[in-house]
């Protein structure tokens, strides 16, 4: 059986990753690919004990050590599940991973630090990151009404939103290929099934 593969969604708070992740596991099943679609954090008690941190104050340098922490713990655990699937043949269709921690934590702590403790997570055969501005993804935000977390404001989604352009065209070691998150979803899904189709 032919190993499966692993594609990752990034983007900002808002980009629409979990519109893409449905749209792209919709169609790959459809072309005939096995799908286990998963995220990060994850819902293992790692990944739920990161959603409380979240909503929660950023607190000092050693509350935001235990995030970045505790991300990288989630994503080496969730990594043994998603290698049980690729093995089986699965594509895995994976909503954010090292490089968000790489964007959000790395904005708060030492990057070089934050690489170091993500160096055992494996890499993804395909990132995608839907780039967007950040008052777009405010609206967006705000329209959706629910419980925001500390990360979720404008000033600061324009920072993340550098850090991202800046990490993914210079520094992550994975192929990434960015989309442009304002065009109609059918346009980005349809960008996302080209990239997928340069795999193979």
């Amino acid at each position: 059986m032919p190993r499966g593969r692993v594609i990752v969604l990034e983007g900002i708070d808002g980009a629409g990753t979990s519109t893409l992740a449905r749209g792209l596991s919709r169609w790959l099943e459809a072309t005939g690919r096995p799908v286990w679609r998963t995220h990060q954090p994850s819902p293992l008690p790692t990944g739920q004990q990161i959603r409380q941190l979240l909503q929660q104050s950023a607190g000092g340098d050693l509350r935001k050590a235990a995030l970045a922490l505790s991300f990288a713990a989630d994503r080496l655990l969730l990594w043994e599940d998603i290698q049980q699937a690729t093995t089986e043949g699965k594509w895995v269709v994976c909503d954010r991973s090292k490089l968000s921690s790489l964007v959000y934590q790395g904005s708060e702590l030492p990057e070089d630090w934050v690489r170091q403790i993500n160096r055992y997570a494996p890499e993804a055969d395909l990132t995608l990151l839907l780039d967007l501005p950040a008052a777009t993804a405010m609206e967006r935000i705000e329209a959706r009404g629910a419980v925001r977390d500390r990360f979720e404001k404008v000033g600061i989604l324009e920072e993340l939103s550098g850090r991202y352009r800046r990490l993914a065209s210079t520094d992550f070691e994975s192929p990434v290929v960015t989309l442009d998150a304002e065009a109609p979803p059918e346009e980005v899904l349809a960008a996302a099934q080209r990239a997928v189709e340069a795999l193979d």
